[in-house]
């Protein structure tokens, strides 16, 4: 019989026959499983296709090269294939990406790409395309009393009629030069995947909840050309545009069929929290500037 780990995130108590990153839990029920077993090779005609993945309103199957099989089915299991060249830091990043996202979507959770901080019972979401800077910023933010939920996957869903998240999985994700600029030693870390220079980074300062906070502001981040940081509020369908942009592998879930529901959902944030754009120099990036905007913003 294979050991087994118990982890609480994204709200969920989950049994693992794969050893994750985070720190375990206790619980008696879980509800969700991610075991090794057999996958089908395919999800058959009435899926939809992308390149890596086919879905079912019920079931995602992503195959990943010749490392694994991934096949997510009703939001309660996930079932890994090892393939020829499977390794389980890269089956890990995928899980940890994906694989979650896939699963969250299933069970009605809205996942957007971004990283997520709690100050004083409110969260705050970061979100920003791969190397915006939202990681390294949430790090610098969690120095100034910040406490990081999230890294990567924050999962929104609705509460009374109020957008909440709850922890995810929130050790950082820095590259080697971030790391650099932020005079922490990768040598110690352990790499997301063999073939990037991309770390798991356990933060200072972190909080680890399965009880759902409310979102209070989101912001989102980009690195331009431009040689000062700029902000602006948006506004009307703007806010809806910019979330839907950041939606986590988002094709996925349209594929899945649920482009009506995620934009009534989409609306719905839209309407709840203000939105905030950081436009951050791409040349002589300092993390005080962004995060004294962040904090001027929310008058903190």
């Amino acid at each position: 019989m294979e050991k087994t780990f118990k982890y609480q995130v994204f709200g969920l108590n989950i049994i693992s026959e794969i050893e994750l990153p985070i720190p375990e839990k206790s619980f008696d029920t879980a509800q969700v499983e991610i075991r090794f077993g057999e996958t089908p090779f395919t999800l058959g005609g009435e899926a939809r296709r992308g390149v890596v993945y086919e879905a079912l309103p019920n079931a995602v199957l992503i195959k990943v090269f010749d490392i694994a099989r991934f096949h997510i089915v009703d939001g309660s299991a996930i079932i890994v294939q090892p393939l020829e060249k499977y390794d389980n830091k890269s089956a890990v990043a995928f899980i940890m990406g994906s694989v979650f996202a896939s699963l969250l979507y299933q069970r009605g959770i809205m996942p957007l790409h971004a990283s997520a901080l709690e100050y004083k019972g409110k969260i705050i979401v970061i979100c920003g395309v791969s190397g915006a800077g939202k990681s390294t910023l949430a790090l610098g933010l969690a120095k100034q009393g910040f406490r990081i939920i999230c890294d990567d996957i924050v999962p929104i869903y609705f509460q009374n009629g109020l957008p909440m998240a709850s922890s995810g999985f929130n050790q950082s994700k820095i590259w080697k030069d971030t790391a650099a600029i932020m005079d922490i030693s990768v040598e110690p870390l352990v790499k997301v995947r063999e073939e990037i220079d991309k770390f798991y980074y356990e933060a200072e300062n972190v909080l680890l909840t399965n009880e759902p906070l409310s979102v209070k502001h989101i912001f989102i981040l980009s690195a331009t050309n431009k040689e000062n940081l700029e902000t602006k509020n948006i506004e009307g369908k703007d806010k809806f545009l910019v979330l839907r942009n950041h939606l986590f592998r988002k094709q996925i879930a349209f594929s899945m069929g649920l482009e009506a529901r995620l934009f009534g959902s989409l609306a719905k944030l839209a309407a709840s929290v203000p939105v905030t754009k950081i436009e951050r120099p791409t040349k002589g990036f300092s993390l005080e500037i962004p995060q004294n905007s962040i904090l001027q913003i929310l008058d903190l």
